[in-house]
C-alpha cells in the first residue's frame, strides 16, 4: 500500500496532535509508519516526528522508531546519485572534446 504525500501529511499531523497517554498499539502503528514510509516523507515531516518522540515515549519502541527515522533518506534530500550527476555530465563533456 502506498500513501500519497497529502495522506502522509495527515498521518504525521494525526500522530502529532494526539496528546493523551497512548497505548502500545499507537506506538506500534507509528513504528510501522516509520518503517514503511521513512524514505518517502519530507525532512520536515521527519523532524516533526522526532519532536513528537520526545513528548510520547515508550520504553521499548521509541528508540526503534528514532533509529528508523534517522536512517531515512527523505524525499527532499539529495541522494548520492543526484549529487554525482553533474560530475558525470561534466566528465562526459570532457570526453567528447
Amino acid at each position: 500500500m502506498f500513501l500519497n504525500n497529502k495522506l502522509k501529511n495527515v498521518c504525521v499531523e494525526r500522530f502529532q496532535t494526539d496528546r493523551r497517554s497512548l497505548p502500545v498499539l499507537w506506538h506500534q502503528s507509528l513504528l510501522t509508519f516509520a518503517q514503511r514510509y521513512k524514505d518517502s516523507i519530507s525532512s520536515e515531516q521527519r523532524d516533526a516526528l522526532m519532536t513528537l518522540l520526545r513528548a510520547q515515549r515508550h520504553p521499548q519502541i521509541t528508540d526503534e522508531i528514532r533509529r528508523e527515522l534517522l536512517s531515512a533518506k527523505c524525499r527532499d534530500e539529495p541522494t548520492v546519485m543526484d549529487q554525482s550527476e553533474p560530475v558525470a555530465a561534466s566528465q562526459a563533456a570532457v570526453e567528447m572534446e
